[in-house]
């Protein structure tokens, strides 16, 4: 359990906190910490949305390298629908390619830290 707990916070976290790191020394600006706040506000949003899933999806059957995966493009998708939505959707679509990459690696930190070695979860089977 606190595996999986650590997984969502991983995958919650990376993006952040590589947004900082590249905002603040790489950049030499000093937006490092408004970055980082910006992120968050979009992965964090994304791990909670997906927590319930997870556990919804663990109760019926083990989960899979490939439901992460799928996951980590269908809720960026779902948030980028949402954002588009409620802004313009000229404003989401570049972003889309971006909002994507960052769903699939978090889905797979949240499989590596989370479930690789967890006895309820498969990688493809």
């Amino acid at each position: 359990m606190l595996r999986i707990l650590l997984g969502f916070i991983y995958a919650a976290l990376w993006f952040p906190i590589a947004v900082f790191i590249f905002t603040q020394y790489v950049s030499h600006s000093n937006e490092g910490v408004t970055a980082f706040l910006f992120s968050l506000s979009i992965t964090g949003p994304a791990v909670l949305i997906s927590m319930p899933i997870f556990y919804l999806i663990r109760h019926h059957k083990p989960i899979q390298l490939l439901d992460c995966l799928l996951a980590g493009l269908l809720i960026p998708i779902l948030i980028l629908i949402g954002f588009g939505t409620v802004t313009n959707f000229a404003i989401a679509t570049p972003l889309a390619p971006l909002c994507i990459g960052v769903g699939l690696i978090s889905a797979f930190i949240f499989w590596i830290v989370g479930l690789r070695r967890n006895a309820r979860a498969t990688a493809l089977s």
